[in-house]
């Protein structure tokens, strides 16, 4: 159990502080990685999601089951954390859509891939593929309009449709669901073609986690009501809430393991980036993106082990 709990988090330790430890010795800033940072989102992670799914069989696939237990388990603490600034902090809609965003988005791209290879192998891509769709077609696009509202009136309000539409023709979204498609229509993707987009998607996982460290290394964390909560929320109450999912609708061990271990993800630094854009709760923001993965490297390991006792190895 031990070992396993290594093979799967050593490496994404020693990728994420490698790249924090580049970041402060100055050698990449931040800024500087956003390049990098627009090649996994956009080019080796499509390609990851894309040839990925042809390791599925159509029926595995076609499972609405797995859809609607992803949807529960990521935009359940998406909308408790809403309410919760809402009505609890007595924030504003635009400041209690980012406590939302944090709380309900899990890194798959950076931090839950290599985890779910490393743990499940390649069935570790479809909570990935499944869970950026539910992220990408309604979590974010939700968010950006309670952020429009902090940018209303300045001829930059962007109405919920736009956003859909911005956000399905990006590769990150429409590869894996094109993907997903040529599958259940029983299309083989040619080997010389796979092993060719293969090749650029192998380059995502070591990447991404290089990324997230340089970007880690240029937040500064601090604490309050709201950075606890999305720790509590994110790290913990997700995952809880995506074991008992997989336990009421009695998923196979390794479909069981890929929805607890995608929920157990610790906060996306997208959100700290997407803070920024908007300039709405920066501080706290960032603070809740570097609280969520410091912690998250202890509380991966106890879902790792809590998996394998449950699913067996």
């Amino acid at each position: 159990m031990f070992e396993i709990i290594l093979h799967a988090l050593v490496p994404v330790v020693f990728g994420v502080a490698l790249g924090w430890l580049v970041g402060r010795l100055g050698i990449l800033n931040p800024e500087r990685i956003r390049s990098i940072s627009t090649y996994i989102v956009s080019v080796a992670l499509p390609a990851a999601l894309f040839v990925g799914v042809f390791n599925f069989a159509p029926s595995q696939i076609d499972n609405p089951r797995y859809l609607f237990t992803l949807l529960i388990a990521l935009m359940a603490p998406w909308l408790i954390a809403l309410g919760l600034g809402r009505l609890a902090f007595r924030s504003s809609l635009p400041s209690a859509g980012m406590l939302a965003l944090n709380s309900g988005f899990p890194d798959l791209a950076y931090f839950g891939l290599p985890v779910l290879s490393a743990l499940v192998g390649a069935q570790g891509l479809l909570p990935v593929i499944v869970g950026n769709i539910v992220i990408s077609v309604i979590m974010v696009p939700l968010t950006m309009l309670l952020l429009g509202a902090a940018i209303s009136g300045k001829g930059n309000h962007t109405s919920f449709l736009d956003n859909l539409k911005s956000t399905v023709t990006k590769p990150l979204v429409w590869a894996p669901v094109l993907g997903a498609v040529l599958v259940l229509l029983g299309v083989k993707l040619p080997d010389l073609a796979a092993s060719s987009i293969k090749l650029i998607g192998e380059t995502a996982g070591g990447t991404a986690l290089f990324t997230l460290g340089v970007m880690l290394s240029g937040l500064t964390p601090s604490l309050d009501r709201s950075v606890l909560s999305v720790v509590l929320l994110k790290n913990l109450v997700q995952p809880v809430l995506g074991l008992g999912l997989a336990f009421a609708f009695g998923f196979s061990g390794s479909l069981s393991k890929g929805i607890v271990i995608a929920a157990a993800c610790p906060c996306a630094t997208a959100s700290a980036m997407l803070a920024s854009t908007y300039r709405i709760d920066e501080k706290s923001t960032t603070a809740a993106v570097v609280l969520s993965n410091i912690v998250g490297i202890p509380t991966m390991a106890m879902w790792i082990y809590a998996v394998e006792k449950l699913w067996g190895i």
